[in-house]
């Protein structure tokens, strides 16, 4: 849903752009001129915007929120030729506007022990379970996602073979559509096997009720328990701590892509400056 919205968003944006120009007339240099009028949109709205006062305008984007609504686009335009409705256009032409690119945020195993004894600490106010305890270790010892964690059910780990699977279910599917293995580390395979199950569901995490949690819902819940902790960090950032802690102990990039379930190791390739192994290391191996 979150995805369709950027979609919708980025051809209403092209339509107010391009109208009231016929398929025919759509070209390479008509989806430039729109992503140079977005990043000057941006540029002006940006100018005269106080975040303390105002509510952020519409139109408003970063690089980042550009390069997504141009690559949109790029998409329907590229089906559009599939269907024989568009010609065939070079749209690799178009480079996207550089990003910042800063180090992963994660948790340090100092933060992660403290993150776990507040959730301890909640377990105990309510009968020994605590939500947020099943979050952090399906996260950071697992490296889910969120919907992988949410829709994690109990026959999914395999607790003689010790491994977890994230496979589609009905309505939900995982993001690359593929189904993976993930080993379960001691501490996760520890706390799993004496995990109650809810008499209301067959999910692995559920609220302190026992009624499955949504997909909004633990961001939400998770975010306030972070800042009840002293730290700072979303419920996305666990799964970076997952994967930051396997490249830092030596494992090799491939091995976490596979583990993350990412289709494409360049998206692994931000885990690469926390390897131990430097390329001089790496040289003086000759």
């Amino acid at each position: 849903p979150i995805t369709l919205g950027h979609d919708r968003r980025a051809l209403n944006y092209f339509e107010e752009f391009a109208a009231p120009k016929t398929l025919e007339e759509i070209n390479l240099a008509l989806v430039e001129n729109f992503q140079t009028w977005l990043k000057n949109t941006s540029d002006k709205l940006a100018a005269t915007y106080n975040p303390k006062k105002d509510k952020r305008p519409m139109g408003l984007m970063s690089n980042e929120g550009i390069n997504r609504m141009v690559r949109a686009v790029k998409c329907a335009l590229r089906k559009g030729a599939e269907w024989e409705l568009l010609p065939e256009m070079n749209l690799s032409r178009i480079k996207k506007f550089k990003t910042p690119k800063g180090r992963v945020d994660f948790f340090t195993p100092q933060e992660l022990a403290q993150v776990l004894k507040c959730a301890d600490e909640k377990a105990e106010e309510h009968d020994g379970y605590c939500p947020y305890k099943t979050a952090t270790l399906l996260g950071a010892r697992a490296g889910l996602r969120r919907g992988e964690m949410v829709f994690l059910e109990w026959g999914d780990i395999d607790f003689t073979k010790k491994t977890l699977t994230v496979q589609p279910k009905p309505g939900w599917a995982p993001k690359t559509n593929e189904c993976r293995d993930i080993p379960l580390s001691a501490d996760l395979l520890s706390y799993l096997q004496v995990l109650p199950h809810s008499d209301k569901c067959n999910r692995v995490l559920y609220d302190y009720y026992g009624d499955p949690l949504t997909l909004d819902g633990i961001v939400t819940k998770y975010l306030k328990f972070i800042k009840s902790t002293g730290l700072k960090g979303s419920l996305h950032k666990l799964r970076h701590t997952f994967a930051s802690h396997l490249v830092q102990a030596g494992v090799d990039l491939y091995t976490v892509s596979k583990l993350l379930g990412h289709s494409s190791i360049k998206t692994t390739e931000i885990y690469a400056h926390l390897s131990p192994v430097t390329l001089a290391s790496a040289v003086e191996k000759l």
